[in-house]
């Protein structure tokens, strides 16, 4: 987990958005042996505390178009 460092860039390529954000790690946590490490300093110590980026795709009609919640309706269009 972390917090973020930076505002997140987005890149549209493809038809694909890519969306970027780098984090500074707050702390640890393994899954395997329960160990935790709670806060950037301790981290930093045992040469855990890098930066990382955090890195999502999206589709750009997905990420641009709101979803039809009435799907399958017909519009309800009395006029003749």
């Amino acid at each position: 987990m972390g917090e973020p460092l930076t505002a997140p860039t987005q890149k549209l390529e493809d038809g694909e958005i890519t969306e970027t954000q780098e984090y500074l790690p707050n702390r640890f946590e393994c899954i395997a042996c329960g160990l935790k490490i709670n806060s950037f300093s301790r981290l930093a110590a045992v040469g855990l505390g890098e930066r990382y980026k955090k890195t999502q795709v999206y589709d750009a009609a997905e990420y641009y178009a709101p979803q039809d919640n009435y799907e399958g309706y017909e519009d309800d269009n009395n006029e003749r």
